[in-house]
Parts: C-alpha cells; structure tokens; sequence
C-alpha cells in the first residue's frame, strides 16, 4: 500500500505529465519550482486539492520560463493571473479528477482565457473584474521556478544580481511599490457618494459608453449574469461544471462496463465508460526501425495452429466435392488425368487471436540505468505484434490510460483489421505515458474487443506493463477485488491473460502479485529476454481458458433424462 507522500507523487506526477515530488513545507500557502510542489500544514481535506491545482498549473504551460519571466517584478498581477490559469487548467488538463476541476469552477467563476499569454493579458486590465483565488490554490514565486529551470539546463544558477537581467530590467518589486494608490481605488469603487463621482470625471477616470451599462460592472468580486438562451444547434455536455466554460471538444460516446465493489459485493452496472482514439499527433524524428526477433517468431510459430483442409490429394479421409465434379466434366470431355479428389487435414492455420494491451499511465515511467521502463515495454508490444502479423494470427494492439471512470481511453495502434506498418509504429511511438490505471475496465474492454473481432476459437489478452491499478478512487482493496473479477470474467468466456513487464529495479509489487495471483505473468530484465519466456507463457493462458470454458459448458448442459421401463421420462 502507498503511503500518503507516495500517493500525491503518484497523482501530482499523473496530472502534470511528468515527474514531480510533493514535500512538506513552512509558510501559509503552497507553491511550486516546477520540479516539487511544497505544501505547507493545512486542513488534510484540502492537501489533495491544493497539491492537483499546482500540478495542472504545470501541465496547462501557466509557469513556462516564458510566462514567469513576465511575471517577475508585478507582484499585484500573482493572485490575479493564477487565479485565471488554474480555472484554464481545469478545462484543458484531461486527467485532472472532475471533483477538483469542479472545485475550482466553483471558486473561479467567469470566463476561461485560451492561453497562458492571454491570462496574463486579462491580469494586466485593471479594470477587469477577476476573483481573488482561495487560500488553497497556492501562490506563484517565479523566482524560484527560475532558478530550478535554469539549475536543470545546467547554466550558472542565478544570484540576486542576475535577476535584473533576466527579467527584463524589471525588478521585484515591493508590495507596497505594486500596488496601486489606495485613493484612487477609493474613488474608482462603484456605488460610492457623489463627491467620489465628481473627483473622478475630474480625475477622468469615468465609464466609457462602450463599457457596458448599469452599476457594479466594475466590482471586483465578478458578478456571474448566468448563461444567455441557447442557440438552436447548442449540445447538453455530458458533465457541466458550475459558473465555467468548459472545453468544447465533443465529449466521445464509448463502451460502458460494470464494476466489482468488493465491499457491498454486487456489480456496479455502467460504471465506466471506454472509449477508442488514435494517438495525438506529434513530431517524430522519423519512424524507429523494427528488427525482425526471428527467435521470438520461432516460438510464437509453434503456438495457435489449427488443422486445415489441403485439397489436391489422391487418397485421404475427406472427399473434396468439387474436384469431383471438376473430374466429372472432364472424363466427360475425354481428359485422362489423374483422379486427386481427396482433402488431407494438415496443422497450418492459424487460430489464435491476440490483442496487445501497453500500460501506457505514469506508473510505467521509472527510469533504470538511464533507461525507461515505459521503453522497454513499448519494445515489447512492438517486437510482439509484429512477430504475431507476419506469422498471419489476428493480433490487434492498443494503450490504455484514464482520467476518471468515465474517461477511460485506448489508444489505437492495429485494430485486427489493420496491418502492422510504418503507419502502426509510428503510432505506436506517438503513445507517451501519462494518466491513471483502471485496470478492470480496460481488461472488460479488451474482452469484449477480442470476442468481435478476433475471428478465433484461442483468445488470448497480453497485458504489457506493471498493472499497478490506481486513480482517486480506484485503489487499495476495492481496484485490486475489481481487476481480479475482470481477469476471472475474461477466462471464463475463453480468453486467456497473460502480463508482462520489465522490472524497474523495485522488486515484485505485492498488489499486483495479488490480482494475478496463479495467472501467467513474467517480470523481465529488458525486452531482449522476451523469446525464452513467450511460449511456455501463451501456452498455459490458452490451456486455462480453454479449460474453464469446457467446465462452464459442461456445467450448463441440461441433464437427460432417466429412462424407465423402456420410455423417455418427460
């Protein structure tokens, strides 16, 4: 089990796309360098939020060098551009859990900006209206994010007389310094005595006609007018945040599961939602070249056959119609060649279909020897399917990840109608680790694919990484009841599992040794090891389903009847 340290890296690691540490810290609010999010002592039900918000702030681009190097030297525009990033980030991160993306809509009401340059535009507008961020959002030191950049690449670090240069020619400033004059704020304030009206025409400090209209448009705690009458093409979202505008990318409609709750001991019915994608585009340095394993094929090669039928025989067991008539006709015609009119049997089909399953979360980031874990497993997945595409089996290949129960994604690299081509690696290498694990519903999925599309009476489900199940709530005893329920489910309906990881150098992981249990599995030392390990592997997953099909049929078959005194007893 995680400890509590370890839980927030995990989820602050998740949400950011990249490695972070959560430590403790002295002060009042919480705060990041980019690499470690410090949070000082506060209520424990708000560390998890507080630690999420500085982790999408990262991931959403809102402390990029370029942005806290304007920020640096404005202190005044802080609150007010963090308060605008973190309510952008809650609609574009996608893995940030729907409870704080909630959380903070109802803290941050108003419009979002589209980018990190535009927030800190909207700050710079005095006139603005902008809602001051809670206490548990943090603070921004931009400062600090400085340095630890700079200390990354490598450069000089940065003394208290490089922070001129760096910033521009702007200094810090002092907060005193930073703000505005409190006179004239006090005379800006809508609804004051009509002195105040008279000192600000004087000042010219009044409204302009094309600022709105009536009263309180200046306040700044942000009135929320509520949305105006939807248009005639308007969609209801599947999930409305309150007082937010949420990302207009059409919300996918996908496969509902159910869910094993170990602790009421009953199936949640359409408790997750799965749903397919490609891989987002990136740059590529240009497609990795595959290396044929011929070792590895070796042993799948001996695994899967089925018996097919080879006309063109002069004897056999099996009389090929066709070929008789083909004779027929041609006796008929005065041709004299030999009678071959028989089909012998003959072990060369293939009939097992194969779906490759990638742990593509952020658990499967760890890095050994200077090497990613995730790598090696991506060598794994991509070795496999070739391997099984060029012997002719059914193989299709995905990632997984998810970002909520409902958010559950594979990620396409070969359907089983696709070949295994330059198109499929680079999809592949487009995959990079990030989100969570919900194990059992890509496990359902995975079934339910492989039982479609397949086309075989062997299934077999080849999970590729450590299957280490977590997300907010989706751990401990109740992830681990659920994963073993989806794995049993899958074997009792024919479809062998098997997983397979590369070990990162931290040992067996005791949860997952308990959700496989007695099914195959293999820890590796890199993908290099993959051919001695493969055959023994398949053949056992294959055996046990096809075991635990025969006794569920025999099970449900219906009992004849006795007989008695030589009739049949209705």
């Amino acid at each position: 089990m995680l400890d509590e340290l370890d839980r927030l890296n995990l989820l602050a690691s998740a949400v950011a796309g990249r490695s972070l540490t959560v430590a403790p810290a002295t002060g009042e609010r919480a705060w990041t360098d980019g690499r470690t999010i410090f949070v000082p002592p506060t209520d424990p039900a708000l560390v998890e939020a507080t630690v999420l918000t500085q982790a999408a702030l990262i991931a959403a681009g809102g402390l990029d060098l370029a942005m806290v190097k304007r920020l640096a030297g404005h202190r005044r525009l802080h609150p007010r551009y963090l308060a605008l990033e973190v309510a952008r980030a809650a609609t574009t991160v996608p893995v940030l859990p729907p409870r704080v993306a909630a959380r903070i809509a109802g803290a941050v009401p108003g419009p979002c900006s589209a980018s990190a340059a535009e927030s800190l535009a909207w700050a710079q507008e005095r006139r603005r209206p902008i809602a001051g961020p809670p206490p548990w959002f943090g603070e921004l030191r931009p400062g600090q994010v400085r340095r630890a950049a700079v200390a990354d690449s490598g450069s000089t670090p940065i003394s208290p007389a490089d922070d001129l240069r760096l910033d521009g020619g702007v200094p810090e400033l002092d907060p005193d310094e930073a703000e505005s004059s409190r006179v004239l704020e006090m005379f800006s304030m809508p609804g004051s005595s009509p002195l105040s009206s008279v000192f600000r025409k004087l000042l010219g400090m009044g409204r302009s006609p094309g600022e709105g209209g009536g009263g309180g448009g200046d306040n700044s705690t942000g009135e929320d007018r509520g949305p105006g009458r939807p248009g005639e093409h308007a969609r209801r979202l599947a999930v409305a945040l309150p007082g937010r505008v949420v990302d207009s990318r059409p919300v996918p409609r996908g496969s509902h599961y159910p869910e094993w709750d170990v602790r009421r001991q009953v199936l949640r019915p359409d408790r997750c939602v799965v749903a397919e994608f490609d891989p987002p585009e990136v740059e590529l340095d240009g497609c990795p070249l595959v290396v044929e394993d011929r070792a590895l094929r070796r042993q799948l090669a001996a695994l899967g056959h089925a018996a097919e039928y080879r006309t063109g025989h002069e004897s056999g067991d099996v009389l090929d119609l066709n070929a008789l008539v083909d004779l027929v006709a041609d006796r008929a015609a005065g041709d004299t060649r030999e009678a071959r009119v028989y089909a012998q049997p003959r072990r060369t089909g293939r009939d097992l279909g194969v779906l490759v399953l990638l742990d593509a979360t952020s658990s499967s980031a760890d890095s050994v020897d200077g090497r990613r874990q995730y790598d090696e497993h991506r060598r794994i997945v991509d070795a496999l399917t070739g391997a099984l595409d060029r012997l002719g089996n059914p193989v299709a290949a995905f990632g997984f990840l998810s970002a909520g129960r409902q958010d559950v994604r594979f990620l396409r690299v070969k359907s089983f109608a696709d070949r295994y081509d330059s198109g499929a690696r680079k999809r592949l290498a487009r995959i990079e680790p990030h989100g969570f694990t919900r194990l059992g519903a890509a496990v359902r999925h995975a079934t339910a694919v492989l039982e479609r599309e397949a086309g075989t009476t062997r299934r077999l489900l080849v999970m590729v990484g450590d299957g280490f199940p977590y997300e907010s709530d989706y751990e401990g005893d109740y992830a681990e009841a659920d994963c073993r329920h989806a794995l049993h489910a899958a074997i009792a309906r024919g479809v062998g599992c098997v997983r397979i990881s590369v070990d990162a150098g931290h040992g067996p992981d005791p949860a997952v040794d308990r959700i496989w249990q007695e099914l195959p599995q293999a820890r590796l030392v890199d993908a290099g090891a993959l051919p001695a390990h493969i055959r023994p592997l398949f053949a056992r997953a294959v055996r046990t389903a096809a075991a635990s099909r025969r006794s569920i049929r025999s099970a449900e078959a219906p009992v004849p009847a006795r007989r008695r005194g030589g009739g049949v007893r209705a």
